[in-house]
């Protein structure tokens, strides 16, 4: 008895195994087919495919082996889905929700529309999320609380619309939030502080209103807060300063948050790197303490009210990379305000320096050019600072970038300047520079702006200039600059941004070269002692939607000069010698805004329509031999001639006759026809 018990028991053992294999083997044949369904499904959303990135999903090969797709090796079900970068267009198939091992979705950089499904909770595994950079749309779905084990969002650079879901505060793991560059409104859900596992927050680039949640500072490994370009107000909680040690970057640009900086924030911020504070409305002074962190790689406090000295030991934060302390008022009138800039010649690695726009005095220290030569953007003006261009200025051989404009700098630009072959960018204006314009200044050859306006210039306009064919702005305004202008610089076809002359004392024609600046929008030459008749080359100019002349010697008739500048905005000829007639074209110039012909000797009528029906955007005065016009010009009516009174007179003899014969003839047609 008991062997076949034994027995017995040994075949309902074999016998309950094979049932579960069975069973085993059929749950998974049926998770296989839900799979591979619900990735046709997507598919079948897909309208456009560039790269054939779904080529392969097909029937020919298991889904396992499909591209973008990884299988879990034990049951053979879909826990990746990586399809980044393909240019895929379409919608999100709700279907995707049926991949119920899916632990990674990867769809950033393609061009999905719509919404994400609710649907998406059902992903319980899921672990990482990226769908950023695309364009969809609608609320983020709070059903990805259900998805407990969801450690990364990434659903940045999307159409997304709504508040921040108040649920996403429930996932455990959770550790990189990104919903930046969105259409998000409302606030920061205060509950977001329960999320102890967040380390990153990006949530810049969107609508968010209201305070910083003085709750997020109880999440005490948060590395990065990126809060910039929102809508946010009131003070920066104290407790983030006191509370998150392990704080990396903290970023607000461009709010509306103020309130002023503890005075210990480089002791308990110690690992900080990036602090940008810039375009908000912060007050008091820039801390001391800040010196100390040695980490700190990016300081930007651009646009606030910031005043008083720089600490003078800044520069023993090594790692500087980025520091800008523009557009504040900082600075105390002194001849020792610079003096920081001692301290930051240690930052080896330094990139860029601005200051400008600041309450900054004293002479410009020549040791700036011992800077880092790693420097690419230095900006030092629209301040109170004296001094001269220092010749060692070449040092800074890796400079892209120079402004130094608008303070009261004197004495000549140092012919070393043209050794900054990386220059692009060379803003020199509005200063009291005096000695001629640099010959080696067109070495500069990367030149893309070069402003040398406003200053004591003397001499003539280098024809080096010629070599920078890469200007595309240039100012020369506002100096004691002679002689005629150049051909070769009056022809830099690359010109396209402006071109001013003005104020200097050019003389000789317009060279016909103009007409090179086929792209140029804007020219001034005006107040010169220019002369000549305006070569027809101008019409080549049909970009032009800015054009000074006024004030030289211009002469000769324009009736055909402008006609092809049709995107001409303003112009103005007043104070020439023109002549002729005010060609009736200019009515037709729909963008034109502002016509000065004042002082010249126009002569005949003045047209009615366009511009000139609005007497607040034209200007005749000055030309004693016009007439009409609108009422407002308060020009004398326009002499009737004698042959057109003659013409006059014999049409409405005509017009008589014609009405009198019509009369004559239906008088007849109503006669009975028994009086005949």
């Amino acid at each position: 008895m008991e062997l076949w018990s034994f027995i017995l028991s040994l075949n309902l053992f074999f016998a309950m195994n094979v049932q579960l294999s069975e069973s085993m083997t059929t749950t998974t044949l049926l998770g296989n087919e839900t799979d591979q369904i619900a990735l046709l499904s997507f598919k079948d959303e897909i309208k456009s495919d560039p790269l054939g990135a779904l080529s392969s999903w097909n029937h020919t090969l298991h889904f396992c082996q499909w591209n973008g797709i990884t299988c879990s090796r034990r049951h053979q079900r879909v826990t990746v889905l990586s399809l980044s970068g393909q240019n895929l267009v379409g919608t999100l198939s709700p279907a995707i929700s049926n991949l119920t091992f899916l632990r990674e979705i990867h769809f950033q950089e393609n061009s999905f529309t719509g919404q994400i499904s609710q649907d998406i909770g059902r992903l319980f595994r899921l672990r990482h999320l990226n769908m950023s950079f695309n364009s969809l749309g609608g609320e983020i779905p709070s059903n990805l609380t259900h998805c407990r084990d969801l450690r990364v969002i990434y659903l940045s650079y999307n159409e997304f619309t709504g508040k921040i879901p108040i649920q996403l505060s429930t996932l455990p793991k959770l550790s990189l939030l990104f919903l930046y560059h969105n259409h998000l409104t409302g606030s920061i859900p205060p509950q977001l502080g329960n999320v102890s596992s967040l380390i990153r927050l990006y949530l810049y680039e969107n609508s968010l209103v209201g305070h910083i949640p003085d709750d997020l500072a109880r999440i005490n490994h948060l590395e990065w807060i990126v809060l910039s370009e929102n809508l946010l107000s009131g003070t920066v909680p104290s407790s983030f300063y006191n509370n998150l040690s392990f704080l990396v970057a903290f970023e607000v640009t461009e709010n509306q948050l103020h309130g002023t900086l503890p005075p210990n924030i480089g002791f308990s911020l110690p690992n900080l790197q990036y602090l940008l504070l810039g375009l908000n409305q912060f007050t008091g002074h820039i801390p001391n303490s800040l010196s100390n962190v040695s980490s700190l790689e990016w300081l930007e406090m651009t646009g606030n009210q910031f005043r008083g000295p720089v600490p003078e030991n800044i520069g023993w934060a090594r790692n500087l990379l980025i520091f800008d302390l523009s557009y504040n008022y900082l600075g105390l009138g002194r001849a020792d305000d610079l003096k920081f800039i001692t301290s930051l010649t240690n930052c080896s690695n330094l990139n860029e320096l601005s200051i400008q726009r600041n309450h900054f005095a004293g002479p410009l220290p020549n040791f700036i050019a011992n800077l880092s030569t790693h420097l690419y953007f230095l900006a030092i003006g629209e301040n109170q600072i004296s001094g001269s261009i220092p010749s060692q200025i070449w040092n800074l051989i890796n400079l892209n970038g120079l402004g130094i404009y608008s303070t009261f700098i004197t004495g000549f630009i140092p012919t070393s300047i043209g050794m900054l072959q990386k220059l692009q960018r060379l803003y020199l204006g509005e200063n009291s520079l005096s000695g001629k314009i640099p010959y080696n200044i067109g070495n500069i050859t990367q030149l893309t702006a070069l402003d040398l306006g406003s200053n004591n210039l003397q001499g003539s306009i280098p024809i080096s200039l010629a070599n920078c064919t890469k200007l595309l702005a240039l100012s020369l305004s506002r100096n004691n600059l002679r002689g005629t202008i150049p051909k070769q610089i009056i022809g830099l076809s690359s010109l396209s941004i402006a071109l001013y002359l003005s104020l200097n004392f050019f003389t000789g024609s317009l060279p016909s070269e103009v007409g090179n600046l086929k792209i140029l929008e804007q020219l001034d030459v005006s107040k010169n002692k220019l002369s000549g008749e305006i070569p027809g080359t101008l019409a080549n100019c049909k970009s032009m939607r800015e054009l000074y002349m006024q004030g030289n010697a211009f002469r000769g008739d324009i009736s055909s000069v402008f006609t092809t500048l049709t995107s001409i905005e303003f112009l103005d000829l007043s104070y020439n010698n023109f002549s002729g007639k005010i060609p009736k074209y200019l009515e037709g110039f729909k963008f034109l805004q502002y016509l000065n012909l004042s002082f010249n000797n126009f002569e005949g009528e003045v047209p009615k329509q366009g511009v000139f029906g609005n007497a607040s955007a034209i200007s005749v005065v000055g030309n004693d031999n016009l007439c009409g016009g609108i009422p407002e010009l308060k020009l004398p009516t326009c002499p009737v001639l004698a042959n057109d009174r003659r013409g006059k007179a014999h049409v409405s003899r005509v017009i008589i006759l014609v009405v009198s014969a019509v009369v004559c003839l239906i008088v007849l047609l109503c006669v009975p026809a028994s009086l005949y």
